[in-house]
């Protein structure tokens, strides 16, 4: 664990400045399959199940809830006035079957500073079909100043949350494709990113497992993001 963050500072150098970084594969640091069948084993029936044991317990282990969030949360305190406590995290559990359309374009921004995802199990491409790639626009909106500046700026988006919209946005603003083949974990300022992820496949044999870490939300608790969470996991 601790090799595979010698070099974090230089990652995060490459966040502050670009909006995102990606850190080094995972495939030689972790047992992948491993990690996966303990996701599975605790996943519920949803696509995204919050705060499940296996999740926590990897990353309170590999280092992610506490050597990264160390790291992240001074940031947050000195880029982005973050006034809250380091346990200001929310892991997420993503499954993804084959075929399930519904999960394509979702565009969104999200509530917390930073985000992180972590493949865990990315479906082989046969051809040229989608893996359940995120596409992502960095830095494609400043920071809100007020929650009611960032509800708006959050509905303006949404005109962009289909196929022929983030076309759009591509003529605007940088837009970024990842499959994670690599398995290198992408890690982007959450805020200013808007993304959302293509369908899997109904062709591929695998559901595509993710952990999605966020850490520290600055908005108020009558915020979109926290009202939207409360009913996500309800």
């Amino acid at each position: 664990m601790k090799d595979y963050w010698d070099k974090i500072d230089s990652s995060l150098d490459e966040l502050m400045k670009n909006g995102f970084c990606y850190l080094p594969s995972v495939s030689d640091y972790v047992d992948l399959k491993d990690l996966s069948k303990k996701i599975l084993d605790d996943i519920t029936d949803n696509v995204y199940s919050a705060g499940i044991k296996s999740h926590i317990d990897f990353c309170n282990t590999f280092g992610i809830s506490n050597l990264l969030a160390s790291k992240l949360y001074d940031l947050a305190k000195n880029h982005f006035n973050f006034k809250g406590s380091i346990d200001d995290q929310y892991h997420i559990a993503r499954k993804v079957n084959p075929g399930l359309k519904s999960e394509a374009y979702r565009g969104h921004f999200d509530s917390h500073c930073f985000t992180l995802v972590f493949p865990v199990q990315i479906p082989k491409r046969i051809t040229d079909e989608s893996v359940g790639d995120l596409i992502f626009s960095p830095n494609s909106r400043d920071l809100p100043s007020n929650e009611f500046v960032n509800f708006y700026q959050k509905a303006y988006f949404k005109r962009y949350a289909s196929e022929d919209g983030f076309k759009k946005l591509s003529n605007q603003k940088k837009v970024l494709f990842e499959d994670f083949s690599s398995y290198k974990p992408l890690l982007f300022v959450g805020m200013k990113t808007f993304h959302a992820n293509l369908a899997v496949n109904q062709v591929l044999n695998n559901e595509r497992i993710t952990l999605l870490s966020h850490f520290f939300d600055p908005s108020p608790s009558w915020g979109v993001g926290n009202i939207l969470r409360i009913l996500r996991n309800r």
